[in-house]
């Protein structure tokens, strides 16, 4: 039996987005640099999204050990790090649509509706280290690369 070799070319999508998301983003423009994202981050939300909120405050409280704080955009409390959630139902998105903007300055998640912010944060969950993996156990923050989605 003589060996076979098989090459496959490789097109379209499969090297278009280097982020290991799922599902696969619309589109995925990457920037430069990096947010530091830290324990210390906290969450600030449009008050429609309390719910959404306090779910992505569990998720980050599960893969850091720390629950972040959080706060509505109303609240004049300063974070010196923090991922915005907010809701522009006029925004040019599918339902349940979201944008993501991560600059090494700050991460908004923007939806068309509460589905959609859920679903950005499910992005940017997935953007960081799982749950038990060795990067939690220091105390340096953790980069989600620049991108816009």
């Amino acid at each position: 039996m003589k060996p076979l070799l098989i090459c496959a070319a490789f097109t379209g999508t499969a090297f278009a987005n280097p982020l290991p998301l799922i599902p696969e983003p619309v589109s995925v423009t990457p920037g430069e640099g990096a947010f530091p994202f830290s324990a210390t981050t906290a969450i600030r939300y449009d008050r429609s999204l309390k719910s959404e909120a306090d779910l992505f405050a569990a998720d980050l409280k599960a893969l850091t050990g720390t629950a972040p704080q959080s706060a509505t955009e109303e609240q004049r409390i300063h974070f010196a790090s923090e991922i915005r959630l907010d809701i522009d139902s006029g925004a040019d998105l599918p339902e349940s649509g979201y944008k993501l903007e991560i600059t090494p300055q700050s991460v908004v998640v923007t939806g068309k509706d509460a589905a959609g912010v859920f679903f950005g944060t499910r992005s940017i969950l997935q953007l960081l280290p799982a749950i038990g993996d060795p990067a939690w156990k220091d105390d340096v923050p953790e980069n989600l690369p620049s991108v816009g989605i």
